[in-house]
């Protein structure tokens, strides 16, 4: 058995190996993406603004939401999601710009 402790009393970190469990081996980015999608539609957040991809685990939100409650509570629910091994949240606060059309 490793010593956790180092000479000078302080504890030595080595995070766990990467090994994923065989649920989570198996989960496609698409698979990700549907949850991801359901469960923000179960809990009532709009998000009409916001672009959300998933490649290798790795879900990417970018657009707009009008608070900070909102931005946080979208990205926690894609943290939760089984299979998910990185989120790069980019979304913004604030209304969206308007279209241009010409």
């Amino acid at each position: 058995m490793a010593r956790p402790f180092l000479d000078d009393g302080r504890i030595e970190f080595r995070p766990r190996e990467q090994a994923a469990s065989p649920l989570r081996a198996r989960r496609s980015d698409r698979r990700i993406q549907e949850d991801l999608r359901g469960r923000l539609a179960r809990a009532g957040i709009d998000t009409g603004q916001v672009a959300i991809t998933v490649a290798d685990g790795a879900v990417r939100l970018v657009g707009s939401v009008p608070s900070r409650r909102t931005r946080q509570a979208i990205e926690e629910a894609a943290v939760r999601c089984t299979g998910v091994r990185h989120v790069e949240n980019r979304i913004r606060i604030g209304r969206a710009p308007p279209a241009r059309y010409g």
